[in-house]
């Protein structure tokens, strides 16, 4: 098996100032994992696999097997093993009637599975001035960073989140078939790792980490000492920030406050500790 992947100490949650989402976080100590459908990227937890190349006969003869294995039970192994090599004698494989329903089938499988699960999307990049335009209104939002080590994925129960892959294009024959293999042995990361944590390149900067939760649209517990900090956005209204502030100061421990500056020398915003203003009269 495939050794889990190394989470950061810290991940980040860009939030826009939606006062009802970061007080269900703040006050109610629950956070969203939201259903994948209605994310912006259309593919997004609802991708095939590309079957038109790349795949030698012997992965062929392993895939027909594989859908002998779903069609039929208590059948020979040599029996499914002669009928998969039929099929690639007889070019089954090449013929463009059968790749376009056997893509159209793994893609609908796929995106079946995506709509039954709840995903929170973290990144492990704060200071990302692309992050804080797009997901935290502009720099009037917040940012919000939790202890990893605190953090367990929810449909397994085990601290582990899973790394976005960013690729050019859709995953292969291969792709699918090592899927299968691990299937079996019960790795269901496999899955996960391949049709939910894969995005275009043109979302790289995101630097993004997931976890999953068996229900989609829904809220999770979170333990208090899994949020270890608060960052208010550079341009964040005072109000808001009193308010937010204000709820921190109630959890126990209470997060570090932190604030979003931008950098005196890169295109990036620098995290420093909060300084209260003071008001005209020095308090």
């Amino acid at each position: 098996m495939i050794p889990p992947q190394t989470i950061p100490k810290y991940l980040y949650k860009y939030m826009r100032k939606d006062l009802c989402r970061i007080g269900d976080i703040l006050v109610h100590q629950r956070i969203y994992f939201a259903r994948p459908d209605r994310f912006s990227d259309p593919f997004d937890c609802a991708l095939g696999v590309d079957l038109s190349g790349g795949a030698t006969d012997d992965d062929w003869v392993e895939y027909f097997i594989h859908l002998d294995r779903l069609e039929r039970t208590n059948v020979r192994a040599e029996e499914r093993r002669e009928r998969a090599l039929d099929n690639v004698r007889r070019e089954q494989h090449r013929k463009p009637a059968f790749l376009d329903r056997a893509e159209r089938e793994i893609r609908q499988a796929v995106k079946k599975v995506g709509r039954e699960q709840g995903v929170l999307c973290l990144s492990s990049d704060p200071g990302n001035v692309m992050m804080w335009a797009h997901y935290a209104d502009n720099h009037e939002g917040v940012m919000l960073r939790f202890d990893s080590s605190y953090m367990a994925d929810e449909a397994s129960g085990e601290p582990r989140g899973f790394k976005v892959k960013y690729v050019r294009s859709f995953p292969r024959l291969r792709d699918y078939l090592e899927v299968v293999r691990r299937d079996k042995n019960n790795d269901w990361r496999a899955a996960i790792e391949l049709f939910f944590c894969r995005k275009s390149r043109d979302w790289e900067y995101e630097k993004e980490w997931r976890f999953f939760a068996r229900t989609p649209d829904s809220y999770v517990p979170l333990a208090t000492q899994t949020l270890s900090g608060i960052v208010f956005g550079w341009k964040m209204p005072e109000s808001v920030r009193n308010l937010i502030a204000s709820w921190a100061n109630t959890l126990t421990p209470p997060p570090h406050l932190l604030q979003a500056v931008p950098c005196r020398d890169r295109f990036r915003m620098d995290i420093v500790d909060f300084t209260p203003m003071k008001s005209e009269d020095g308090h």
